[in-house]
C-alpha cells in the first residue's frame, strides 16, 4: 500500500528519491527527439523543474505551476513517453483514492549540442567531478 498525501508534503525539497547519475543527451541521440519534443512547452518545462526540487501529484504540480489538472496529465504523459520522467510512489488521498506520484527519472538531465564527441567529453567532465555511471543515451 502506498503512502498517505500527508507523507509527500512533508518531504524535505531534495525529495527522498534516490539521486542518479546525470543523464547526457546530444542532439544526434535517437531519443532527442522526443525529448525535446516534450519539452517545446513553457509549462512541461515547469513541471520537469518542479519535479527536480520534490516528486509531487498531478493535482500539486498543476496548482505549483498554476495549470489545469488536464494540461498537467497531458504533459506528465509526454515527459513520462519521453523517458524523463516516471511514477515514483503512489500515495492516497484523504478520501482514499490513489494518486500517482511523479518524479523526474535519475540524476540531472543534460541536453547538449553537437555530435558524439561533444556528448563524450561531457561526460568525461562529469567523470572526472566525481559523477560515476553517466548514462550514455543516444550511444
Amino acid at each position: 500500500m502506498g503512502r498517505d498525501i500527508r507523507d509527500l508534503q512533508s518531504r524535505d525539497q531534495s525529495g527522498d528519491a534516490e539521486s542518479g547519475a546525470p543523464t547526457v543527451v546530444g542532439l544526434e541521440a535517437e531519443e532527442c527527439g522526443d525529448v525535446f519534443s516534450a519539452l517545446t512547452s513553457e509549462t512541461a518545462r515547469s513541471l520537469l523543474a518542479e519535479l527536480h526540487r520534490r516528486p509531487a501529484t498531478q493535482s500539486e504540480l498543476a496548482e505549483r505551476v498554476d495549470t489545469s489538472l488536464q494540461n498537467a496529465n497531458y504533459h506528465l504523459e509526454r515527459l513520462v513517453d519521453a523517458g524523463i520522467v516516471e511514477v515514483v510512489d503512489q500515495l492516497y488521498s484523504q478520501k482514499g483514492i490513489e494518486m500517482s506520484v511523479y518524479g523526474p527519472v535519475g540524476g540531472p538531465f543534460v541536453l547538449i549540442a553537437g555530435g558524439d564527441h561533444n556528448s563524450n567529453a561531457v561526460r568525461r567532465a562529469l567523470d572526472v567531478h566525481g559523477v560515476d555511471e553517466t548514462p550514455a543515451a543516444g550511444d
